[in-house]
């Protein structure tokens, strides 16, 4: 060890080794610099041998680095001596009560090496001075402090200052704070606690799962950019920090906004999480978030960015739909559901009319901010779809792309547009290629010229049929009944197959 710190037996070792520790230490910030120093004058006054050499041995370990960045290297060393952080207070303590006439035996017996304090005698007050100069005066406690919280919010220990994340009972994170700060400046270090919390627990949100679908994930994902900007500004923080241009109290009015953005966040997170969320109802959350903000500028940023971000991939499904009448959503998200039946066969062009009412409306997927106009919504792909049975049918070009915004008027105008489009659309093709026109005379033939007469018709004959039980009723004798009466109507002649059909419905009372 003295060889490799260049010492020799002329020098004393205490102070050979403080000097040249702190000579090629790589100073990354005043706070590593005062964290070795503090550390190296324990090791001067009362740290044995072995101490001395595992200290030595994380020392070379840090200087080991090819290139080394500072800041993860100092954290690699600092962490390093740690575990014996109990071993070195238990024994200033007993270097303290200890006199000059102490039995302790001398650390070391070689040749080359003189006993280091063999009487264990107590440190000169130069050596103390060292060790307590840092934090003599209120505004050094203070200094401290800022740079101890700092560490605390990148989900380090700072050296006076060191945090506890619990979930139960009670969740919570706590702070240790080193005694000799004043009641006032531990109190202001207090009010970081649920800031430390938040930033922990959105730190270390566990991986997406893949069925938590797109909005989840592009959840996340604005969760981790709000994290780096957060981080930006803390390396901004220790920039004023540095130069003296910060203090705890200036700290808090800049951290104050951003606790509350993680705060919200974090109860979304939660609640997304314990009631297994997704899709359309995340974004409700979000956008009820934004609502009930309290005004606070930085805030509502912050969670306007949450929400765009989220709302992408909910809108690129929405402008599928009413585009094509169709949409790509593995993961159930989005406010319409396809029966089995219509999705196999509208995944395979083969999509018939009779099986519009195959598809609804999932209100518990659709954004609270869409409600008001959700049915116009499922009528304009629906119209679509209806469209699609035609040979003739083409995509529409230049429609408005909807896009989130906190304007819901916006959404009331183009879903208009669109569903007014599909509409005209859609009359134009059952005029044309549906016979609409036709169809419509037949009724009125039917109901209005004939004067309904088939239907008496068809109440004389199947009188006594319709008088029985619903579980005593043959469905085919009523059927050929009913055929019969309505062929022989004046205008039966005019039907086809698919202008009428026979359906028994069952009625409770």
């Amino acid at each position: 060890m003295l060889n490799v710190l260049r010492l020799n037996s002329d020098q004393e070792p205490g102070y050979s080794f403080a000097s040249r520790l702190l000579e090629n230490f790589p100073i990354a910030s005043n706070l590593y610099h005062r964290q070795l120093k503090f550390l190296t004058v324990q090791l001067i006054s009362y740290v044995n041998l072995d101490d001395k050499v595992e200290f030595a041995d994380a020392y070379r370990t840090l200087k080991s680095y090819s290139n080394p960045n500072p800041l993860s290297a100092c954290f690699v060393f600092l962490n390093k001596l740690l575990h014996c952080q109990g071993r070195l207070q238990k024994q200033l303590q007993v270097a303290s009560s200890s006199s000059s006439e102490s039995n302790l035996s001398p650390v070391v017996a070689t040749p080359n090496y003189r006993p280091f304090r063999p009487s264990m005698d107590q440190p000169t007050a130069d050596t103390c001075g060292m060790a307590n100069f840092e934090y003599d005066t209120p505004a050094n406690q203070d200094a401290q402090l800022v740079e101890d919280m700092l560490f605390c919010m990148q989900g380090v220990n700072g050296e006076t200052v060191s945090y506890s994340i619990f979930t139960s009972p009670v969740k919570h994170c706590a702070l240790d704070i080193a005694p000799f700060y004043g009641s006032v400046l531990r109190e202001q270090a207090k009010r970081f606690a649920p800031l430390l919390y938040d930033s922990h627990q959105l730190r270390t949100m566990a991986p997406v799962a893949r069925k938590m679908g797109n909005v989840y994930r592009a959840f996340s994902e604005a969760v981790e950019e709000m994290l780096m900007c957060h981080m930006k500004h803390i390396i901004e923080w220790k920039r004023l920090a540095a130069a003296g241009q910060l203090t705890l109290g200036t700290l808090w009015s800049y951290v104050q906004p951003t606790q509350k953005v993680f705060r919200s966040v974090q109860e979304i997170r939660t609640e997304i999480e314990n009631f297994n969320i997704r899709g359309g109802a995340i974004v409700s959350l979000i956008y009820k978030k934004v609502k009930m903000h309290d005004g606070n500028r930085t805030m509502l940023e912050m969670l306007l960015s949450v929400l765009s971000k989220v709302t992408k991939p909910y809108f690129r499904l929405l402008n599928q739909w009413f585009s094509t009448g169709t949409f790509a959503d593995p993961y159930n998200e989005f406010m319409i559901r396809l029966g089995s039946q219509s999705h196999y066969l509208i995944d395979r062009d083969r999509f018939k009319p009779n099986f519009i009412k195959d598809i609804f409306l999932i209100s518990k997927m659709t954004p609270s901010f869409l409600s008001p106009i959700g049915e116009k919504i499922l009528n304009a792909g629906k119209f679509l779809i209806i469209l699609r049975s035609s040979e003739n049918f083409k995509p529409s070009q230049g429609l408005p792309w909807l896009e989130f915004s906190m304007d819901n008027s916006q959404y009331v105008k183009q879903v208009e547009t669109l569903w007014l489009n599909a509409s005209r659309k859609t009359v134009k093709y059952l005029i044309e290629e549906g016979k609409l026109l036709d169809r419509c005379m037949l009724l009125r033939h039917l109901f209005f010229l004939s004067r309904g007469d088939w239907l008496l018709d068809f109440v004389d004959v199947a009188g006594t049929d319709l008088a029985l039980d619903l579980k005593e009723i043959e469905p085919h004798r009523l059927e050929s009944l009913f055929y019969f009466a309505l062929r022989g109507s004046t205008t039966g002649y005019l039907l086809t197959d698919e202008d009428n059909k026979f359906v028994l419905l069952a009625f409770y009372y």
